[in-house]
């Protein structure tokens, strides 16, 4: 009684939208007269449209205004539906029109039409929606769903309760990938940027086509892009106020998904220090093991410098979801460049939604890395310089973790007034600060990215 119960409200609400859609002037025009519609796979195939699509089965053609056109195309692909949204311009609706014209002027003089596609779609613009989806209707609906198959020009839904709702492509305002697992009988959102920790990265890879943006303490920007499922790339660069010169950060990262639950990932990331500063390289390797709701991640990274003093770092980082929204993290890392090994522990929170994450963290940093006279676990820093204790304890590693703004300290270990000084002196309250806390405060917000750089 319940199953009907639901079925009888979801026609409702489709209807509700079938009304919305033709009232708002969604209604779906030929693209010639002589064709419906709707472009089924027989009249793609005959007046090659569109070009071989295996499992076509319908296409529809929407005017909304003078510079607003939409195209949709449906197909099944390895067992489940697939839909395809196209914003096109005028120009390009009026030469399918054109094109569609001289073809069928063709065919009625008794000529053969060109072999080439009118309109081709590429395979790759086709993306493969293996998990759920949101699809939001016209009037402002969202169905979350597996799309199960398309026929004709509607499409199978399946809801993570199991109810089957049928979909006219009529009603579909748009279809984007979800990122979620059902949970205790429910769907549940997973974590969109779990490709890393706080700053370190796991063995899960970025989608190709797909990016995100992460801007660390706000000062910090960076992006990264997957240029293929396997291989990604980052960069960014520092947006100091009042810095004569900024940092400059490159990343590579290759990974293999061995299986669903084990991930491994290779990479090098290069940061870019002005001045009289070495830069700082490390090469990593990283592994990720549990599902995308809890996971944990051990890696080691090797510091390259021009004088071979830089020492392996490992890693040790854990994941877990609570609910539909918040994940704990936690990155450690193991300093091994000293007669003891220091380690610098670290504990926050991710909020996040479809795409939109924020990270809060507290960093247990050390104070002979910050200045301090008594140094950790009892261990003396000497009398060196400031700078030099912190390149001599941590070497190389510790400015990619950190950055030079709190490694410098004060103005006068800036250079304050002086051209050789990197930041200016109003950062160094935060550095001032610094060295009489034990937790030191971590912030950034990052949000995924899909790019769309394929031709039609």
């Amino acid at each position: 009684m319940k199953r009907q119960l639901l079925r009888v409200s979801s026609a409702l609400l489709l209807l509700a939208a079938v009304v919305s859609a033709q009232e708002s002037g969604w209604r779906p025009q030929p693209l010639h007269a002589a064709l419906g519609e709707v472009i089924d796979a027989k009249e793609n195939s005959r007046y090659r449209i569109f070009g071989e699509i295996p499992g076509f089965t319908a296409a529809r053609y929407y005017h909304h205004s003078n510079d607003w056109h939409q195209l949709h195309l449906l197909r099944n692909d390895a067992g489940r539906g697939r839909h395809l949204i196209l914003r096109l311009t005028s120009t390009e609706i009026n030469q399918m029109r054109a094109g569609l014209a001289q073809r069928f002027q063709a065919l009625a003089a008794g000529d053969t039409i060109p072999a080439r596609p009118l309109y081709a779609i590429v395979e790759a613009r086709w993306r493969a929606r293996a998990g759920f989806s949101k699809i939001t209707l016209r009037d402002g609906t969202v169905i979350n769903g597996e799309l199960l198959r398309a026929q004709a020009d509607t499409l199978l839904v399946q809801t993570p309760g199991g109810l089957q709702i049928s979909v006219p492509d009529l009603q579909i305002a748009g279809i984007s990938e979800l990122l979620g697992v059902i949970h205790a009988g429910a769907f549940q959102r997973t974590d969109p940027n779990n490709m890393r920790l706080l700053l370190a990265p796991t063995g899960r890879s970025l989608p190709a086509g797909q990016g995100y943006f992460a801007d660390y303490y706000l000062f910090f920007p960076t992006l990264a892009y997957g240029v293929t499922d396997f291989l990604s790339i980052s960069g960014g660069i520092s947006i100091l106020p009042g810095a004569p010169s900024q940092l400059g950060y490159a990343g590579l990262k290759l990974t293999w998904p061995v299986s669903s639950q084990v991930g491994l990932a290779t990479g090098v990331s290069h940061l870019m220090i002005p001045e009289d500063v070495e830069d700082a390289t490390l090469a990593y390797a990283v592994a990720t093991y549990g599902s995308k709701r809890s996971a944990v991640t051990l890696g080691a990274g090797q510091p390259f410098t021009t004088d071979d003093t830089g020492k392996p770092v490992l890693l040790v980082g854990a994941e877990a979801q609570i609910s539909n929204s918040i994940k704990l993290l936690t990155e450690n890392w193991i300093f091994t460049g000293t007669d003891e090994p220091q380690v610098l522990f670290s504990g926050g929170v991710r909020f996040f939604g479809e795409r939109l994450a924020v990270d809060l963290a507290l960093f247990r940093i050390f104070r002979c890395f910050l200045g301090g006279e008594e140094g950790v676990a009892g261990q003396d820093c000497g009398d060196r310089p400031q700078t030099a204790r912190c390149l001599h304890v941590f070497g190389p590693i510790g400015k990619v973790i950190l950055g030079p703004v709190i490694q410098k300290g004060t103005c006068e270990a800036l250079g304050a007034g002086s051209k050789s000084s990197q930041v200016p002196c109003w950062m160094t309250s935060v550095a001032g600060m610094s060295r009489r806390l034990t937790l030191h405060p971590f912030l950034c917000i990052s949000s995924l990215l899909r790019f769309s750089l394929l031709s039609p």
